[in-house]
């Protein structure tokens, strides 16, 4: 009876709308079909799917199955980011380091590299000991107070 329970949830979560629409993206992405991986992945995003935000992040970046937007690739980092997604957060550090969608920010590029390399990405280490030398002490330490502090939080679904 237990196996029969395990199995009947997994092939009710298989079916749900937003993991099929995450595996259409996956799909449709590997094949070059930005376009449908943009549509899916979008309506993901706005359910509050953390991965898709962060895909669909990235296909507003490269411009692939949408206009090249750098300011919506970081609205939708940020919402992944704000999840827990690692890749997100070293991608909206890097974006505010760098200036890229939006104002440079030392601040917020430390404290986002510092949250995913405190969750073991190497790329963010590597970028903190570089962008550290360009802040006073009290810029890193806002920084890191900043970061000491931040809890991910999901979304309820809808959460435009």
């Amino acid at each position: 009876m237990t196996r029969l329970m395990i199995l009947l949830a997994a092939l009710i979560w298989a079916a749900s709308p937003a993991y099929a629409g995450a595996d259409a993206a996956a799909a449709a992405h590997a094949r070059g079909d930005f376009a449908t991986a943009f549509r899916e992945w979008s309506a993901a995003a706005k359910r509050g799917d953390g991965i898709a935000q962060y895909n669909l992040g990235q296909l507003y970046r490269q411009g692939r199955g949408t206009t090249k937007d750098l300011a919506a690739a970081l609205k939708w980092y940020l919402r992944a980011a704000e999840q827990g997604v690692v890749l997100a957060q070293r991608n909206v550090g890097m974006m505010y380091g760098l200036g890229i969608g939006t104002e440079k920010n030392d601040v917020e590029a430390y404290r986002w590299l510092s949250i995913a390399a405190a969750l073991g990405d190497p790329q963010s280490r590597r970028t903190l000991d570089y962008l550290g030398k360009r802040m006073t002490r009290k810029q890193i330490g806002e920084a890191k107070f900043r970061a000491a502090t931040f809890e991910p939080k999901p979304e309820k679904a809808g959460g435009e």
